[in-house]
C-alpha cells in the first residue's frame, strides 16, 4: 500500500511499520546537438548570436550586436589592445552565428564603440 502525499511517500511494510521516502524529481534537462565555441563567452552569446542572424535587416540587428559585442569584450579583455580588435570580435561573431552574420558588420559596430570610447582605428 503507498500513499503519495507531495513528495513524500508512504509505505505500510509487511511488518506493520511506516516506511518513507523522499522522491525526487528529475528536472528535463536541455541537451544541444553543437559544441560550445568560446566557453569564455558562454552558451547563451552562441544562442543569442545565431538568434540574430535569424533577423532580416542590419538596423534592427545593430542594438543586439552592440550588446553581443559588449559581452564579447568583457570575456576577452586581452583583445582590448590588439590592434585588428574588430577583426577578431567579428570572426568570432561569425563562428558562434554558424557564418549567418557579416563579418564586416560586427566590425563596424566594434569600431563605432571604440570611437566613442575615444579609441580610433586606422
Amino acid at each position: 500500500m503507498a500513499i503519495i502525499a507531495g513528495t513524500l511517500q508512504i509505505r505500510l511494510a509487511a511488518n506493520g511499520r511506516l516506511w518513507r521516502r523522499r522522491s525526487y524529481h528529475r528536472g528535463t534537462m536541455k541537451l544541444y546537438v553543437d559544441r560550445i565555441i568560446d566557453r569564455q563567452v558562454g552558451r547563451n552569446a552562441q544562442l543569442f548570436a545565431q538568434s540574430l542572424s535569424q533577423l532580416e535587416q542590419a538596423e534592427s540587428r545593430y542594438p543586439y550586436l552592440r550588446i553581443l559585442v559588449s559581452i564579447i569584450e568583457q570575456a576577452h579583455p586581452e583583445w582590448n589592445q590588439a590592434p585588428e580588435k574588430d577583426q577578431h570580435i567579428a570572426q568570432l561573431v561569425q563562428i558562434l552565428s554558424d557564418n549567418k552574420l557579416p563579418a564586416d558588420e560586427v566590425a563596424s559596430v566594434v569600431r563605432v564603440r571604440d570611437e566613442e570610447r575615444g579609441y580610433y582605428h586606422d
